[in-house]
């Protein structure tokens, strides 16, 4: 569809070389020509082109072959006629296209290629006219495409205008309806701190009333029970407890000694009474 890829069999350096690729890189097409430059007359010319059509045959990246060569004495281009060239164009995998010699001259190599032209000049212009016409038809194509996706866009775009017409009008609606049930939920909500507010003040009153009517009561309970604290709190007065015959020992650093192992013999031993303290030294300990 697109020949850009191309086998070249041919003279490098040659005048039908130089006018084939002359027009391809005139066209302006990326083309790439992988070249096989091989002798197109003399001895051995047969078995060059032969072996040149058929390695550019096995390679998997091109998308046809050319032979090429200028014109010359008839008896020069019987090379192509030759039935080893014959069976490497019919056998090979790739498209051939052949532009041997002047517009009169024929060979059996143009009658077994799949596209035969006069001159390697008309084989290029061939060529660029195959990837132009595509190009031509890619660009009619994107043009159609891009017509169909601009159409669909305005009747998307269409489409989507009326949705947000539509989701606006439910908007709308939604928040009146919203409004509407906010302002009852805050009339109700008004109303009920109205009455809530009404109980808490009786009910303040009721209790202002309670302690206008008996403060003598309740600052007399209140009496005895701190009355009662106080004497639970002087139960756990140290003080209470030495004058009831306890004691409190500590050593000559201060520290309260609560075990044997607190003190050693030979250290001092103070001892805090209800009137005073002792000063003792220790002999020993029995546990």
């Amino acid at each position: 569809a697109v020949p850009l890829s191309v086998g070249v069999v041919t003279s490098v350096g040659s005048a039908a070389w130089h006018d084939f690729q002359h027009e391809i890189e005139q066209s302006g097409f990326g083309f790439r020509l992988v070249v096989c430059d091989t002798r197109v007359q003399g001895d051995g010319a047969e078995h060059s082109v032969a072996a040149a059509v058929r390695t550019l045959a096995r390679r998997t990246d091109l998308d046809c072959l050319v032979i090429i060569r200028g014109g010359g004495a008839r008896n020069e281009l019987a090379t192509f006629d030759a039935e080893s060239i014959a069976l490497a164009i019919a056998t090979s995998p790739v498209v051939v296209i052949t532009g041997l010699g002047h517009e009169v001259d024929r060979s059996v190599a143009d009658e077994v290629a799949h596209t035969a032209v006069k001159t390697p000049t008309a084989c290029a212009a061939l060529l660029v006219e195959r990837v132009g016409a595509f190009s031509v038809l890619v660009e009619a194509r994107w043009a159609t495409i891009f017509a169909v996706a601009d159409r669909r866009v305005d009747v998307a775009h269409d489409q989507l205008a009326e949705r947000a017409q539509r989701i606006a009008r439910h908007t709308r609606t939604a928040v009146a309806r919203a409004d509407e049930r906010l302002v009852a939920r805050t009339d109700r909500l008004v109303g009920g701190s109205n009455r809530a507010i009404a109980n808490a003040e009786r009910e303040l009153a009721a209790a202002a009333a309670a302690i206008n009517r008996k403060p003598i009561q309740a600052l007399t309970a209140e009496a005895r029970h701190l009355e009662q604290l106080a004497a639970r709190l002087a139960l756990l007065d140290p003080v209470n407890l030495l004058q009831r015959g306890w004691a409190i020992s500590r050593d000559e650093n201060g520290r309260v000694v609560r075990s044997v192992s607190d003190v050693a013999a030979g250290g001092t031993l103070i001892t805090q009474v209800a009137d005073g303290s002792i000063t003792s030294r220790i002999e020993g300990t029995t546990p």
